[in-house]
């Protein structure tokens, strides 16, 4: 996807599991997260401004068989380490009342 979302550019929103085929079926079992998700990324980023990617991916436990799979939106910019654990806690505080219904299905990570 390549558009504009106010001074971030997306150059890539793109799936990281096996397949995009994972992330489709993930999302379409959850329309909660499937509405969120393009509002979370364009405030992703916003957040962390010009140059940042979104990859999307579906982590399968392997090792408990009743675990539920996740969804994980990894973020990944040129910032030093530092910054960016620093942005991504103050993106989750203020953006904690728009993530809380999805919170539990939903880890936004850093590459």
């Amino acid at each position: 996807m390549n558009s504009t979302i106010g001074p971030a550019t997306v150059v890539d929103v793109e799936p990281m599991d096996d397949s995009a085929d994972g992330v489709a079926a993930f999302l379409t079992a959850d329309p909660e997260l499937d509405w969120r998700l393009p509002e979370i990324e364009a405030r992703v980023l916003r957040h962390f401004g010009p140059g940042t990617k979104l990859k999307r991916t579906v982590f399968h436990p392997m090792d408990e068989e009743d675990a539920e799979d996740a969804f994980i939106l990894r973020v990944d910019t040129d910032h030093a380490f530092d910054e960016k654990v620093g942005r991504l806690r103050a993106f989750i505080r203020a953006e904690d009342e728009f993530i809380a219904p999805v919170r539990r299905r939903l880890t936004i990570g850093i590459l």
